[in-house]
């Protein structure tokens, strides 16, 4: 029942391998570890998104040179991190410190970016990182601008008149992204913003993400970024 409740965030997102489970009843087979590990290694790439994956973790990875890994370190602004988890549902989850305690999340994002400089170092071309807001700022005309210009609508019944409409899609992956990606300057409040600078000054600073000081500045349209994207990063190239 676990499995069946949650298969519209795993299996569901991936049509094709969805569509190939139907020998067993209710698509059981998308379940089974025996079935998955003899049907990935027929797709020559494999993606994997994981969240609050320490990067220290991630050499045991790339010590194996038959997996090819690339991994990417996609950081954001911590302000734009608190203002999302402390609003809507979120809140209803988002309650232990390694989720809502920004003091424990920066000093875990700062520990991920020392871990991926390091790891870039000994293992060049292997690694990057990326800022959510220079994606926001500059998407690609492809698949991530399709999906990051306009509201995703889905068809749901009311449950009051029972009659089907649209409504937002709150799993879609269609978003106003240079909106979402500054909507905490409109929505954090003063007080907030500089708690988190404050305990986040470290990994802010590293990172580019610069510091508001005044209500006038949080209400400025300058943005608030310190560094470009190739000072934060630059990729290591080997014999460099």
């Amino acid at each position: 029942k676990h499995l069946a409740r949650n298969q519209f965030l795993t299996i569901n997102r991936n049509i094709r391998l969805w569509n190939s489970c139907s020998v067993l009843p209710k698509k059981n087979m998308c379940f089974l570890p025996q079935y998955m590990n003899s049907l990935c290694p027929l797709y020559p790439i494999k993606l994997i998104k994981t969240v609050r994956f320490r990067v220290v973790n991630v050499e045991a990875l790339l010590k194996e040179p038959n997996m090819n890994l690339k991994v990417i370190l996609l950081v954001r602004d911590p302000r734009g991190v608190y203002n999302s988890r402390s609003s809507g549902t979120i809140t209803s989850w988002c309650n232990s410190a390694t989720c809502a305690d920004p003091q424990t999340g920066c000093r875990d994002l700062a520990a991920d970016v020392e871990a991926a400089e390091r790891l870039a170092a000994t293992y060049p071309n292997s690694i990057t990182l990326v800022r959510y807001e220079d994606l926001a700022l500059r998407p690609k005309d492809s698949y991530i601008d399709s999906h990051t210009s306009t509201d995703k609508m889905m068809v749901k019944r009311n449950k009051v008149t029972g009659k089907k409409e649209k409504v937002k899609d709150p799993y879609g992956t269609a978003r106003n992204s240079t909106a979402i990606a500054f909507a905490w300057r409109q929505e954090l409040g003063l007080d907030s913003m500089r708690e988190i600078q404050e305990v986040c000054r470290e990994p802010m600073a590293r990172l580019g993400y610069k510091r508001l000081d005044s209500q006038e500045e949080l209400d400025g349209v300058e943005l608030p970024l310190d560094k470009t994207a190739k000072e934060v990063w630059t990729p290591r190239i080997k014999g460099n």
